[in-house]
């Protein structure tokens, strides 16, 4: 007795094209098992055929997917580590960066990059006046403190006004009051918004003092 006979005329009845009609595992076993040394109608023939077929494109398919999923799972975990990584790096940069131990490098490599750029020229409107060793040797030098005494820039001071100068920076470390002799130059330190002093922060991590700025110019100049 011919075995899945019913499944035979039900895909013979769908013109050889529902799949779903053919053998496959352990009952397309038993099917070739009953077919081996008989000799088959072409009907027979063709079902075992196209079962076969079915059953080895499955087979192909679970291997392909196997597959993929083997390729896949590497590169979610390699996506995974190199994000836990990522993180790892960022946060150690950034804690480094704030216990100021990269400032120094920071410092050199903008250092190298101002001295990378193309020469500008003189700006034309920029004067700089400088202090030399000859001027100490000046009259008005003689009760000085530091590098110009209070006589010697207030006449410095003078001269700049009268070109009209928008701002003047004075680059020199004045921490001392200006003396009551000179009231003058006190009140106008404290009022001509053009005038910018310096200062020195302190560096107590190396036990550096800083210096202040002069006691007549407002902390925001």
């Amino acid at each position: 007795m011919r075995p899945n006979g019913l499944e035979l005329k039900a895909w013979v009845a769908t013109n050889y094209q529902d799949e779903s009609h053919l053998l496959w595992g352990q009952t397309l076993q038993s099917a070739q098992a009953w077919a081996e040394g008989k000799s088959l109608s072409n009907q027979d023939y063709k079902f075992l055929t196209a079962s076969l077929e079915l059953e080895k494109g499955k087979l192909q398919i679970g291997l392909l997917e196997n597959r993929n999923s083997h390729q896949i799972l590497p590169s979610k975990r390699h996506l995974q580590i190199i994000t836990i990584l990522s993180v790892v790096v960022t946060a150690l940069v950034i804690g480094v960066r704030q216990l100021g131990m990269l400032q120094t490098w920071e410092l050199q490599a903008f250092d190298h990059l101002m001295q990378l750029r193309p020469h500008e020229g003189t700006d034309p409107r920029i004067l700089l006046v400088t202090i030399t060793e000859d001027d100490f040797k000046l009259p008005e030098q003689e009760h000085r403190k530091g590098s110009l005494s209070d006589q010697a820039l207030a006449l410095a001071l003078q001269k700049l006004r009268q070109f009209k100068a928008r701002t003047i920076g004075l680059d020199i470390y004045r921490d001392f009051s200006v003396d009551p002799s000179n009231a003058d130059l006190a009140t106008w330190m404290r009022r001509d918004s053009s005038l910018i002093a310096i200062c020195k922060a302190s560096e107590p991590k190396i036990n550096q003092p800083g210096v202040s700025p002069p006691p007549e110019i407002p902390v925001e100049r």
